[in-house]
């Protein structure tokens, strides 16, 4: 058992100072730094758009930035201004509600009638002033496959969420 460790660690011994010669003598101008080229900033910006990356310097990425929060701003802007419009409507069609000429209209939806027809429809009863503008609502807010058969009872007054609602129960 002796002889066994002790070729054991001459073999060891061996390899370490083999991998040492080798570390220290050998050629080392694969990992030598001067024999790396420093890359340029043209050269990397051609590489990164041959990628398919898109490259932009520090003042057109803060231009982006800023039209993008303008936008963001236009954007709560318009939304704000549209709840208002949306309030001062349903604010007038409540007080077209208290108005004669509200007078209920019933209306008869046949098997197979698209809802383009049922918009002409109610745009010949009086019911809304434009028939594409309510088939664009219903196909914008999904009752436009829930249109439903049957005999309806609508009137003026009512918006086109309103209508839609009865239409498709």
């Amino acid at each position: 058992m002796k002889h066994i460790l002790r070729s054991f660690s001459l073999g060891i011994l061996t390899a370490t100072l083999l991998i040492s010669v080798i570390y220290y003598v050998g050629d080392d101008s694969s990992a030598n730094e001067d024999n790396v080229k420093a890359l340029t900033v043209e050269e990397a910006t051609a590489y990164l758009k041959d990628e398919g990356f898109n490259v932009v310097n520090q003042q057109k990425w803060e231009n982006i930035n800023q039209t993008l929060a303008d936008q963001k701003k236009q954007l709560e802007s318009n939304q704000k201004e549209d709840a208002k419009k949306e309030s001062n409507n349903s604010r007038n069609q409540e007080e077209e509600e208290d108005s004669p000429d509200n007078n209920p209209v019933t209306i008869q939806i046949e098997s197979g009638m698209a809802t383009g027809e049922v918009a002409d429809l109610l745009e010949e009863e009086g019911i809304i002033d434009n028939a594409s503008e309510f088939e664009s609502y219903l196909g914008e807010h999904g009752y436009e496959k829930a249109v439903q058969i049957g005999t309806f009872e609508v009137n003026s007054a009512m918006n086109f969420s309103e209508i839609a609602e009865t239409i498709t129960r």
